[in-house]
């Protein structure tokens, strides 16, 4: 399986730097003046936030011995949970709910009978109510259980019986107290309701089609055997990297307790500002929240302060990751950098220039470094691997 090279270098400082902040317990909205990046908490045309123009430096024009100060990092006591295993069945439900979302009216619904209660079903309806569309009266490809009780009163009912293709007419009447929009309470409405296709029930891989996966044109699977494959290779490698993760999260947690800071040189901070930002916002998404909600509730911060916050805290971690290379001849050198990119290429199925196309080389050397720091850190170390809970 390829590794997705964005997430991996992302993810590589921004993972454990956001895990790092508020280590001691307490969630920390300051940053300190010398180092805080200053935004504002208006959205920018692009849809991230507007920041300080400040001029960007590369960790590699920085001197970390100028700004940190490391304590004694051999022997340090380092914990990281061991590795996850998994099952067939693990498996097989992650396959199960990938395939649900796959499938569309042109390939895996049910075309062939009338819906039912308990049907899910996929569905265009538009609310008209005196002769003009109503807000929220309106929705395009809406998945909706018959008999959740989701729609008002003679909704869902009305879509029992229709068949997929078929457009229906339902004269229905919004309760008399409806506190959802006060305005619509008693009122007569019509919604032209279009029924695009049912919902299989998946109980098994083998309720899944073939020709879900053709559609798709992945060039990763086009059949059942291709995806499962897939499937289980994700597991693995889903596995393996949360388990290295861990390793890279504890030994920063570790040289963090031991880290002094004199200051951030706020260019190396806004060499990770944008990253930071779509870190969050991805993870936002993943919730369904938008930025400010995400971080008001997982953060206890604004935005702005958010990412200024952890791309400050990204900013140190590179540099912790740094001076310990520095100091240990961990550093990787062009040559060095040359094969590593080669291999890691050939890993993935790829061509060095594919990969440089999505990664700079001084991003890769400072992934590649980190590696390199944290087995050595882990190897001079009482690690202790603890069991899954």
């Amino acid at each position: 399986m390829k590794k997705k090279l964005a997430l991996l270098l992302m993810t590589s400082l921004l993972v454990v730097a956001f895990a790092a902040c508020g280590k001691d317990g307490e969630t920390d909205t300051q940053t300190s003046d010398s180092s805080q990046v200053d935004v504002s908490t208006e959205q920018s045309d692009e849809g991230q936030l507007n920041q300080e123009v400040v001029e960007t430096i590369s960790l590699a024009e920085v001197k970390v011995e100028d700004y940190v100060t490391l304590g004694n990092y051999k022997g340090l006591e380092i914990s990281y949970s061991a590795k996850e295993t998994f099952t067939q069945e693990d498996v097989d439900a992650l396959a199960i709910s990938a395939y649900e979302g796959y499938i569309t009216g042109e390939a895996g619904s049910i075309k062939d009978r009338a819906a039912v209660i308990g049907d899910i079903v996929n569905i265009d309806f538009v609310g008209v109510m005196d002769g003009v569309a109503f807000e929220g009266g309106t929705g395009y490809g809406y998945d909706l259980e018959l008999g959740s009780g989701s729609f008002i009163a003679g909704f869902e009912e009305g879509v029992v019986g229709m068949m997929p293709g078929e457009t229906k007419d339902l004269e229905l009447s919004f309760p008399a107290k409806y506190d959802p929009n006060p305005d619509l309470a008693g009122k007569a409405v019509t919604f032209t309701t279009k029924l695009n296709y049912i919902y299989p029930i998946i109980d098994s891989v083998d309720d899944m089609k073939d020709e879900v996966f053709a559609a798709l044109n992945y060039p990763e699977y086009t059949n059942v055997e291709e995806f499962m494959a897939f499937c289980q290779e994700y597991y693995e490698y889903s596995v393996e990297e949360n388990y290295m993760a861990g390793k890279q999260e504890a030994v920063l947690n570790a040289l963090f307790e031991l880290a002094t800071f004199t200051e951030v040189p706020q260019g190396l901070v806004q060499y990770y500002y944008n990253d930071v930002y779509a870190s969050l916002q991805s993870q936002a998404m993943q919730y369904g929240l938008d930025m400010e909600t995400f971080c008001a509730y997982f953060v206890g911060a604004d935005a702005s302060t958010a990412v200024s916050m952890f791309a400050e805290e990204t900013a140190q971690s590179a540099m912790i990751f740094q001076y310990v290379a520095n100091a240990e001849n961990l550093n990787v050198s062009e040559e060095e950098l040359d094969g590593l990119i080669a291999q890691f290429a050939e890993e993935n199925d790829s061509t060095v220039e594919e990969v440089l196309q999505n990664a700079s080389r001084e991003e890769l050397r400072v992934y590649f470094m980190n590696d390199k720091v944290v087995e050595f850190v882990l190897a001079n170390g009482n690690c202790t691997e603890l069991p899954i809970e």
